[in-house]
This record gives C-alpha cells, sequence and structure tokens, in this order.
C-alpha cells in the first residue's frame, strides 16, 4: 500500500460552504459558527484553543478555520479531503 504525498498549495485556505458541507459546523441564528456531532474531533481539538463564539464574537471558529494554518493542519490530518478542497495537490 502507497501512502498518498500531498503539498500544500501557498496561500490556500478553505471555505465557507465547506465548513458547513465537509466540516458539519453550523451556523445558528445569531450568526455564530460551531461544531456539532458531526465535526471531525480533530477539528474540535484545533478550535479547542479558540474562544467559543458569542454575539460578540460569531466567527471565532469561521475565521480560525478559513486561516492558512487550518488548511496545513488538514493536509496533515485529511489529506484526501485536503485535494478535493483545493488546499493541497
Amino acid at each position: 500500500m502507497t501512502t498518498q504525498t500531498i503539498t500544500y498549495i501557498k496561500k490556500s485556505t478553505v471555505s465557507f460552504s465547506d465548513l458547513w458541507n465537509s466540516f458539519g459546523m453550523t451556523k445558528d441564528n445569531g450568526g455564530r459558527w460551531d461544531t456539532t456531532a458531526n465535526t471531525q474531533a480533530w477539528v474540535k481539538e484545533y478550535l479547542r484553543f479558540y474562544r467559543s463564539p458569542s454575539r460578540a464574537f460569531p466567527h471565532s471558529h469561521s475565521k480560525a478555520m478559513l486561516s492558512q494554518k487550518f488548511a496545513k493542519e488538514l493536509c496533515v490530518q485529511d489529506p484526501e479531503l485536503a485535494v478535493k478542497l483545493g488546499v493541497a495537490e
């Protein structure tokens, strides 16, 4: 069995639609993005270090996931999904 080698595409990030479709995030009536039971465990662990969404900071989790840092972590944690979302090749 061969392992797939991927390369992060410079300055790539995931999109808002990816948060909903690929990571199981949800958005409530207050505009706060948060994890659900369908969100992967490694994503929840990644977001543990960020402020919980609130009315004052509704995008605290989504902004963290739209970063290059998260895209690079995605390449490590789930290379197949990283290629599918276009952040790696």
